[in-house]
């Protein structure tokens, strides 16, 4: 499905436990971004961890690499940028939080997973790892619609994207039409190495 409109292009791979996702996406910039996520039993993230390239940023902008590790309520948090780097530990402001960019939909498919089948409303924590609001914490509300479908909303997103899942409420499209950004992400076979 790739075309002119076609604004990224991501690669998932899952072992056990372990999810993995390699993105290159054009919005307006060329980035480059390779992920890691290790999941507890419960399906919720326990460690993430992702580096970031931008292709035409100053040397200095160029790459970017983030943690996130969640034990017994806290967040630790890490952001090396060169020589603008730091690390913290929060404690989390919900009960389920996911690393969180509404435009790398490999996180879409971590939040799934991290949401058990019920209630039929939840609403997750997310940290914002990079661009608007970067550093922060906001919210993801997931709405179960029934016949495998998911509504998404969230505190960096207008309006409510939808998501189809399989019985293991892992993400096979996206709908972006209900929000202000109007995506589309269907999940295909057959995604050429990003390498």
């Amino acid at each position: 499905t790739l075309g002119d409109d076609t604004t990224s292009v991501e690669r998932i791979t899952r072992q056990g436990n372990r999810i993995a996702g390699e993105a290159i996406g054009r919005s307006p910039p060329v980035v480059r971004r390779r992920w890691q996520a290790t999941l507890g039993a419960d399906g919720s993230v326990e460690r993430w961890t992702l580096d970031t390239r931008v292709a035409n940023a100053p040397a200095t902008e160029r790459d970017l690499h983030h943690e996130l590790e969640l034990r017994g309520g806290a967040i630790r948090l890490v952001r090396d940028a060169g020589a603008d780097s730091s690390e913290r530990t929060v404690r989390s402001p919900y009960e389920l939080t996911v690393p969180w960019n509404a435009f790398v939909y490999g996180l879409y498919d971590l939040l799934l997973q991290a949401a058990p089948a019920s209630p039929d409303t939840m609403r997750l924590g997310v940290y914002f790892f990079e661009g608007w609001a970067e550093g922060t914490f906001g919210w993801v509300d997931l709405r179960r619609l029934g016949d495998g479908r998911v509504s998404i909303g969230s505190s960096g997103l207008s309006g409510f994207g939808e998501a189809r899942v399989d019985e293991q409420g892992r993400m096979l499209a996206y709908s972006g039409q209900g929000t202000s950004h109007k995506q589309e992400d269907p999940r295909v076979g057959g995604v050429p190495d990003l390498g």
